[in-house]
């Protein structure tokens, strides 16, 4: 059997500063996979939870689409 120990990347931050309908205690939480293909997002705020995981090319699609001009 073989056991591996990874560290992880995690990056989190209140979401007041970001959201003028945030909450207090809202939040979002970035992690990285341990493959570095991609990340788990965690988004906590006006008391519903959403998680979802991502590939970094869903994640620069989504960048194109909402920066999208016509």
């Amino acid at each position: 059997m073989t056991i591996e120990v990874n560290k992880v990347r995690q990056v989190f931050t209140d979401l007041k500063s970001y959201d003028h309908c945030a909450k207090d205690d809202s939040f979002m939480t970035v992690t990285e996979w341990h493959n570095a293909e991609g990340f788990d997002v965690e988004i906590n705020s006006s008391g519903r939870r959403e998680l979802f995981q991502m590939t970094y090319g869903e994640f620069n699609a989504l960048l194109v689409l909402v920066n999208y001009k016509e």
